[in-house]
Parts: C-alpha cells; sequence; structure tokens
C-alpha cells in the first residue's frame, strides 16, 4: 500500500496508513479494521457488508435484530445499544455513541454512509467513492480518489507525477546529473561531456594536434586522448 511500513509489521497491508493507528488494540489497523473500537481480530463479516460481526447489529442481513440486540436495548444508556462500555461518550451529541459513531466528531445522526466505506458521508473526505484510508496528500480535505488537483504517483517513489523529472522509474532523490530536466534514473544514462583542448599548430605544417578529454559524471576516472587533424 505503499504507506511506508513493512507488510511484515504493517496492521493494514492494502490500506495506507502510516501512522498504524489501531485503537482498539486487535492488531488490525483502524484503516481496515471493521469493527474500530471493538477488538475483533478475525474481522468476521457474514453479510459482507463490511461491519464486522461483533458490532453489526443484523450480522445475517435477515432484517431481525440479532439476540444480543434484540429490541435495540440499550440497557447501560451509553448511547450502544447493549454493548457494556462505562466510558462511552458522545462527543457530537448526536444520539450515537462514539463507539458506534461513522462520524464521532461530526453530528451526523442517520449515520448515512453512501459509499459503504465506513466513514459517514458527514465527515468522508469523498463521500461518494469507497477510501478507507481516506487519504489526503495535498491537506485540501478533499480525498485523493476524487480529487481532480491530485496527481499521482506511477512509480510510487514519494515525487507526485506532475513533480517527477522521472514518473514511470522510481527515483525518489530526482538525480539529474546533466540538468535537462529528464532524472538520470530513466535517462539510459548520463549525458557525457566532451571538452576538447587545442594544443598546438605548425604554422609551416598542415596538421594541428588535439587533446580530447571525456568525463562522465558517475565515474572520477575521466579519459583523454590525443588525436591529429
Amino acid at each position: 500500500d505503499n504507506d511506508g511500513v513493512n507488510d511484515q509489521f504493517d496492521n493494514c497491508q492494502f490500506v495506507a496508513n502510516p501512522d498504524q493507528g489501531d485503537c482498539d488494540g486487535d492488531g488490525v489497523g483502524d484503516a481496515c479494521d471493521n469493527c474500530r473500537g471493538t477488538p475483533n481480530t478475525n474481522q468476521t463479516d457474514t453479510d459482507n457488508d463490511r461491519v464486522g460481526n461483533i458490532c453489526d447489529l443484523d450480522d445475517d442481513n435477515d432484517g431481525m435484530f440479532d439476540e444480543r440486540f434484540d429490541q435495540g436495548q440499550d440497557s447501560d444508556e451509553d448511547f450502544c445499544i447493549d454493548v457494556a462500555d462505562p466510558d462511552q461518550v458522545d462527543s457530537d451529541s448526536d444520539g450515537d455513541g462514539d463507539y458506534r459513531d461513522n462520524c464521532p466528531l461530526v453530528p451526523n445522526p442517520d449515520q448515512t454512509d453512501s459509499d459503504g466505506d465506513r466513514f459517514g458521508d458527514a465527515c468522508d473526505n469523498c463521500p461518494y467513492l469507497f477510501n478507507l484510508g481516506q487519504v489526503d496528500y495535498d491537506g485540501d480535505r478533499i480525498g485523493d480518489v476524487c480529487d481532480p488537483h491530485v496527481s499521482p504517483d506511477n512509480d510510487n517513489d514519494t515525487v507526485l507525477n506532475n513533480k517527477d523529472n522521472c514518473p514511470h522509474v522510481s527515483n525518489p532523490d530526482q538525480a539529474d546529473t546533466d540538468g535537462n530536466g529528464v532524472g538520470d534514473a530513466c535517462e539510459g544514462s548520463a549525458v557525457i561531456r566532451l571538452e576538447s583542448t587545442f594544443l598546438k599548430v605548425n604554422e609551416d605544417a598542415e596538421e594541428a594536434q588535439f587533446c580530447l578529454v571525456i568525463e562522465h559524471p558517475m565515474s572520477d576516472c575521466p579519459l583523454s586522448f590525443s588525436f591529429v587533424v
């Protein structure tokens, strides 16, 4: 997912999450956890609605509340239907506890989530395009997947195409030895600079002697040779 975290240690291998946030400590990062705030390492989701069984009111999608959520009771008055959590709060005061609120800091009592990415439309930076990671490269509050002003990064070298001197060859250092605007990594080889030095002309002779120096920017050993014309 090109988030700078090796897959071996990445708690969301297919969703970029460089901060590796995991609020419920179940080993699955918040960016890809189907029950953020509820430990569920196995991520079981019987009805494939992207909401894990452990926090799904109707995990078999039969139109009936599951037994543990029967009648939608909130016996502990923590804003979460039959989920024991005495510390539960409702930060945005929209009647949906933070524990189950898909926009815990933005009031959205209807919990509308048009693209099904578990971020409510009220706080989703691309409300109509699925984007679990909510990546926003330029920080304009418009997610990259729907931002027309964000250039892609085809070679995944962290330099966007519109600023990359080798957009299809990874070169994070953007080295451009000859300064022609094309990075060394995709130029085949750096341009060789030729320097000629006039040595001697014999006015009475019909020849002149030259020395040619060939310098390659990637080498500390220039080549030189002489010739006569």
